[in-house]
């Protein structure tokens, strides 16, 4: 791909237009990473984003060179490329999932006042003034669909945190350095990123049949594939209000709101005739619009 060789992008460009995406509004980040393996090569990305009506926005990625989780320098790495352009007092909360954890990182985020609320290890020890025990031991009264949080915080990974646990179809135990009735809700936001990833694997963009192998063109595919994904999304909130998409009998929408302005977006671009390219002009307005 020529334009993946010879153009240059500025990843802070695109990330401050993510970002003009949301407005002003306190922002839930969230950090996870997705890989596969192309041949012997490990695709594996490290990416923040930002949680937005059931989807996530991608914001910042990196292209590990590695296979396997992240460490801590990565993940700081990636937090401070946000700080640069942000204000730390945009961030509501990080949240992220038991990968994530561990005592330097946890010190870290603590110091650089960045509130998080982080899933770990049910094997995962709070040590108290009657010895230890396993967070799993310290949750087993909850019944299914309980959420519970410790009113002081407990000593756990050397540090000071409160303890959260939620019994969905497993047990999940947060730890955060804030107390508050949300923290269960906060958390749960994570689960936005998945379904931006899913519209970069297999519902959308099918990302993993890329051949592409060289990690600083993956980063810009990356790119544009964020931009587009943001546009998708305009479009299908667009289209939705001029004819709603069914909702199917479980009470779910027929497609996404991304897949919706996906579909439109192909189908303008597939045969640029007269008509077209007034629909085309139409929906590139609705981008700059942003």
């Amino acid at each position: 791909m020529p334009f993946l060789t010879s153009f240059d992008i500025d990843f802070n460009v695109i990330a401050r237009f993510m970002k003009s995406f949301l407005g002003d509004e306190k922002l839930i980040l969230i950090l996870d990473r997705t890989n596969w393996k192309f041949g012997k090569t490990n695709i594996n990305i490290l990416m923040l984003a930002i949680a937005y009506k059931g989807m996530a926005i991608p914001i910042f990625w990196n292209l590990l060179d590695k296979k396997g989780n992240s460490n801590f320098d990565e993940r700081k790495e990636i937090i401070e490329k946000f700080l640069k352009l942000f204000d730390v007092e945009q961030i509501k909360v990080l949240v992220a999932d038991r990968e994530f954890k561990g005592i330097k990182w946890f010190k870290w985020l603590d110091e650089n006042k960045i509130l998080f609320a982080i899933r770990v290890p049910n094997s995962s020890v709070i040590t108290g003034v009657k010895g230890k025990k396993s967070v799993k031991t310290s949750f087993r009264f909850l019944k299914r669909g309980g959420v519970s949080t410790f009113k002081k915080p407990k000593l756990i990974y050397e540090q000071k945190l409160y303890v959260t646990g939620m019994l969905l179809d497993e047990l999940s135990v947060i730890l955060s350095n804030y107390s508050s009735n949300t923290i269960a809700d906060d958390y749960k936001k994570r689960w936005e990123i998945e379904t931006l990833f899913g519209a970069y694997k297999s519902r959308g963009f099918n990302l993993e049949k890329t051949h592409l192998q060289d990690r600083d063109k993956i980063a810009k595919l990356l790119a544009v594939m964020a931009v587009t994904f943001v546009w998708a999304y305009i479009i299908g909130e667009w289209l939705n209000e001029k004819k709603p998409i069914k909702i199917k009998k479980h009470g779910r929408l027929e497609k996404s709101l991304f897949r919706y302005g996906l579909d439109y977006l192909n189908n303008i671009l597939a045969c640029i005739d007269g008509l077209q390219v007034t629909k085309f002009r139409t929906v590139c307005g609705k981008l700059s619009c942003t």
